[in-house]
Parts: C-alpha cells; structure tokens; sequence
C-alpha cells in the first residue's frame, strides 16, 4: 500500500482541508478512471471545506472582537478616572449609559464568538 502523502500532513490544517487534500490526492492518483461518484464525493468535500473556512473566518473575527470588547470594558471605567487626571471634560466618558453599552455589545460579540466556536 502506497502512503506517501503521510508525509505531505500537517497538523496546523482544519480538517476539511485535511479531508480537501485526500480528494485531491484521490482524483489525481483515479486521472482519468475518476467515475461519477468519486466526482460527487470530491464535490461533497470541497462544498464541506468552502463551509468549514467560512466558520473558521467567522471564528477568527469575533474572536479578536470579544478581546477587544473585554479589553474596553475592563478600561473603560478607568478612561473616566484618567479623563478627569488629564482635564478632558468628556461627559461620555462618565455616562453610565455608555458604560452598560459598550458592556452589552461586548456581550454580543461573545456571544456571536461562542457560537461560531461551537461549529
């Protein structure tokens, strides 16, 4: 049995492109011999891998969008203390409004992190 794409693998890939790369290893070794249900399979795979990255884009952006929203709502308390050392006379800063805001969409980032981790 011939298994030299064993050492094509990489551990840093999802696993649809890992299941991308056995199709195409597949299609390549069948050439011409490719049937119609190979061809539906391979479809099946690339349909599940064009998914699999968008999620895993998705994943990534809100990702970076929740440790920005953590990082503001952890801040956000002291830009008020600070605007008032550096005689910054900006109400919004104090607002408890703006506050609980920039709270709440922290909070629907996370959510909309936690649900494209779960996928």
């Amino acid at each position: 049995m011939e298994l030299e794409w064993l050492d094509s693998l990489r551990a840093n890939k999802t696993s649809a492109a890992f299941l991308m790369s056995l199709a195409r290893d597949r299609a390549n070794q069948l050439g011409d011999a490719l049937d119609r249900d190979e061809l539906n399979r391979a479809a099946m795979v690339f349909d599940l891998y064009i998914k699999a990255r968008s999620y895993a884009i998705l994943n990534k952006l809100f990702f970076w969008l929740s440790l920005a929203g953590a990082i503001c709502v952890l801040l956000w308390p002291s830009l008020a203390i600070l605007g008032q050392d550096f005689g910054w006379e900006l109400k919004f800063l104090q607002s408890a409004i703006v506050q609980t805001t920039v709270t709440g969409i922290a909070v629907l980032v996370f959510a909309a992190y936690r649900h494209y981790k779960k996928r």
